[in-house]
């Protein structure tokens, strides 16, 4: 069976385009599949990196972009994992309902940290416009408290967790939010103010921009049984 990455090719109908970074098996050059489709693999500052696509223009232009980053990625996310999102931590702000309308969110994306395992910046992106105003009414009308807890099949070991900051710009300022949804007993989201439940409406949106190579998040099987 071919691969793309670690994963099967999917059926075409379900293939979208997508890129990864640092996959210990991937090596320099180009891997076809049926119907164009294709994996281009670069080496940048020592990282792999491998597009996923059948468009070898957008293929090229996404490599040719690529060069090491600073401090912080061109969304504005911290390179370093921030504090916050350490176990026990929790935002400072005047929480989600003090900020007025969403104008937009940044979204940055870290592995968890293990001792002698440093916490990876894994994506950053910007969402903006009616899909901002729409994930932060979501966010808003979540219900409070904690979960859900996941069938100990789906959780995730912390070896292969990541945790999500969102920055939430409004009218009035802006609030940071922590979201974990791969933990078997603190999944959620926190402003600082309330804890929330995670749910469809909040989850969905993230899944779709950051994980679209992947069929369905584990945690929205769960979700969807609720």
């Amino acid at each position: 069976m071919q691969a793309v990455g670690c994963q099967p090719v999917p059926a075409l109908a379900e293939r979208v385009p997508h890129l990864w970074f640092d996959d210990s098996d991937a090596k320099p050059g180009i891997t076809r599949f049926d119907h164009g489709w294709a994996t281009e693999v670069r080496v940048v500052a020592g990282v792999p990196l491998a597009v996923f696509s059948n468009d070898a223009t957008l293929r090229r232009r996404i490599l040719d972009s690529a060069e090491r980053m600073g401090s912080t990625d061109p969304n504005g996310c911290s390179v370093a994992r921030p504090a916050v999102l350490g176990d026990g931590q929790r935002p400072t702000g005047p929480g989600l309902a003090a900020i007025g309308a969403v104008k937009s969110i940044r979204v940055c994306v870290y592995s968890y940290q293990l001792p002698g395992n440093p916490s990876v910046f894994q994506a950053g992106l910007q969402i903006s416009g009616d899909t901002a105003r729409q994930l932060g009414d979501a966010l808003r009308a979540s219900p409070a408290g904690v979960g859900p807890v996941m069938r100990s099949s789906n959780c995730e070991q912390a070896r292969s967790r990541d945790d999500l900051l969102l920055t939430v710009a409004g009218e009035n300022g802006e609030q940071v939010v922590v979201v974990r949804y791969a933990t078997c007993r603190s999944n959620g989201t926190d402003d600082g103010t309330t804890l929330r439940r995670l749910t469809t409406d909040t989850l969905v949106p993230l899944s779709k921009v950051l994980y679209a190579e992947l069929p369905v998040l584990p945690i929205l099987h769960d979700l969807a049984g609720r």
